[in-house]
């Protein structure tokens, strides 16, 4: 009986010696690289909001900067415009009704390659949604992290 206790005492040692603190920077470094990615993700929404479009090579700016950061996270862009119907009774207008049309990801890459800007009028809405890939620790459920708002200024060409 003593050997199989000394047998386990240096199990759990080991253990508590060597890979406890593994885990435990693992933990924190991805905890950090969170961290930037969402710094990095919330700076290039702002400048977003406060210019009014998407730069082409800003996006790929931003693209290169978050694959030096972190390799496992995706990124997805979603604009959402702002539409007003009104709403007409015996040819007056009575009411509007406002509503929102998403373009997806895909939709914005797609626009940017024709064009140098992707414009956005005042009342849109930018979304950037961060989605994290890697199966390190899998105890904990997957989340996805979601950033944006409202445009607040117009894209002025001069």
């Amino acid at each position: 009986m003593e050997v199989f206790g000394k047998f386990w005492s240096i199990i759990i040692g080991f253990i508590l010696i060597f890979i406890c603190p593994i885990y435990l920077i693992q933990i924190r470094i991805k905890s950090l690289i969170d961290i930037e990615t969402i710094n990095l993700t919330d700076r290039f929404v702002d400048k977003v909001k406060y210019t009014g479009y998407i730069d082409r090579m800003e996006l790929n700016n931003f693209y290169v900067n978050l694959s030096k950061i972190a390799e496992d996270k995706e990124v997805r862009l979603l604009h959402r415009k702002r539409a007003v119907r009104p709403i007409f009774n015996a040819g007056d207008i009575i009411d509007s009704h406002e509503f929102y049309m998403e373009v997806s990801d895909a939709e914005i890459k797609n626009l940017l390659k024709n064009n140098s800007k992707y414009k956005f009028k005042i009342g849109d809405e930018i979304c950037c949604a961060i989605h994290d890939k890697s199966k390190m620790f899998n105890m904990f459920p997957q989340k996805t992290v979601e950033l944006g708002g409202m445009i607040e200024n117009e894209y002025i060409q001069n």
